[in-house]
């Protein structure tokens, strides 16, 4: 799998101490996930992204495109 993404995703502010998600968490997520299917990544994705943001404004766009080749 080839993952691009704008930094959108992980410098969005969340958590309970209101830090970035950071480019560490959202690597780890990446490899916690990547086995998923395409369309599940993009659920997971989208579900932990919420869950983190909770409350606070998105502060940019996100673009986060999985390729997957065989």
């Amino acid at each position: 799998l080839l993952y691009i993404f704008s930094d959108g995703y992980y410098d969005q502010f969340g958590g309970s101490n209101k830090k970035k998600f950071s480019i560490r968490r959202f690597r780890e997520l990446l490899l916690e996930i990547h086995q998923e299917s395409m369309e599940q990544q993009h659920h997971l994705l989208d579900q932990r992204f919420l869950e983190w943001k909770g409350e606070y404004d998105q502060l940019d766009d996100i673009l986060v495109m999985g390729i997957k080749v065989d």
